[in-house]
């Protein structure tokens, strides 16, 4: 289904005209839909994403608010172009446990670190600018909370969602469910909300199903 057909769907669950609705506006269900569609992507991390890093001389931790161009959920594997090599994901901890200077090593990285939900490290801290790395990560497709959502809105409109389309209904079930539940239409809110989450879960299976071990597994947050 395309975002618009998904639309013209909840109208008509909704008994409304898509073109003159008396009581939900366009406004109102494109909200609904944006917003079920990033709480599916938040719940099951299908949307995944990589971005190249180039390593800063003595830089030892990155923002992924700015690093990377999405949203993050978390933190995925870690390719060092330069050697060809996966980077190691490390608990702060055990290097602590081994060596209390290892933040002064200095070297090509070939350890990935979190110190905190936000700030990422490539360790050994490089001592010359250049080295790329290859950042895998799962993210937010859309920010429904921008103030821009119309403009969002507009440029997705006439696309499908990007997750699996047998599971597409889902975002109608989620829409009914927050409106007809503004709507104080309790049980109808409740049966919607059911069905959603059986989409949820759908989606969640196929992505733990997925072969591609470096996109699927996150990377845990260890501010230690």
């Amino acid at each position: 289904m395309t975002f618009t057909e998904i639309e013209a769907e909840v109208f008509r669950r909704l008994d409304e005209s898509v073109s003159a609705p008396t009581f939900w506006t366009k406004d109102d269900v494109d909200t609904a839909i944006l917003e079920g569609y990033a709480e599916i992507s938040d719940a099951t991390e299908w949307y995944e994403r990589w971005s190249v890093v180039t390593i800063l001389a003595d830089q030892p931790y990155y923002d992924l608010r700015t690093l990377l161009s999405h949203a993050v959920l978390s933190v995925g594997a870690a390719f060092n172009e330069s050697t060809n090599r996966w980077l190691i994901p490390t608990r702060v901890g055990d290097l602590d446990a081994r060596d209390r200077r290892w933040e002064q090593k200095v070297g090509m990285p070939d350890r990935l670190l979190m110190r905190s939900p936000w700030f990422l490290g490539y360790w050994p801290v490089s001592a010359s600018a250049g080295t790329t790395i290859k950042q895998y990560y799962t993210a937010l497709p859309i920010d429904p909370s921008d103030e821009v959502i119309a403009t969002v809105w507009a440029r997705v409109v006439d696309a499908e969602p990007g997750f699996y389309p047998e599971l597409h209904y889902g975002l109608v079930e989620y829409a009914l469910a927050d409106l007809w539940a503004q709507d104080g239409e309790t049980t109808k809110a409740l049966e919607a909300w059911t069905l959603y989450l059986n989409n949820e879960e759908g989606v969640k299976a196929m992505v733990e199903g997925r072969a591609s071990v470096p996109l699927v597994h996150g990377h845990g947050d260890d501010a230690r």
